[in-house]
């Protein structure tokens, strides 16, 4: 269907996107005065931190980019072929 065609194409860059916001998210709370995490190690500090409260997040967006979108466009590249060139007994004129 072309909904999901055109799904699959928004959501991969969605997903890199959405973990490099949380990402900025969590370092601004990092910097806010008095907040309980502060880190003077800065980004190589953050990093670590971010990754320790929102792997389960991360992992799960790194697999859908890695290979669910791979294998979504495989399965519609598939599927394109089988419809314009069935398989089985060509037809003769």
């Amino acid at each position: 269907h072309p909904l999901t065609e055109a799904y699959i194409l928004f959501a991969t860059p969605y997903f890199l996107y959405d973990i490099y916001a949380m990402f900025l998210c969590h370092w601004h709370k990092l910097q806010v005065k008095g907040h309980q995490e502060t880190h003077s190690g800065g980004l190589k500090a953050a990093v670590p931190s971010y990754l320790r409260r929102e792997l389960l997040m991360v992992l799960h967006h790194i697999f859908m980019v890695a290979f669910c979108f791979p294998a979504s466009l495989v399965t519609m590249a598939t599927q394109k072929l089988t419809v314009t060139f069935p398989l089985g007994k060509a037809q003769e004129n």
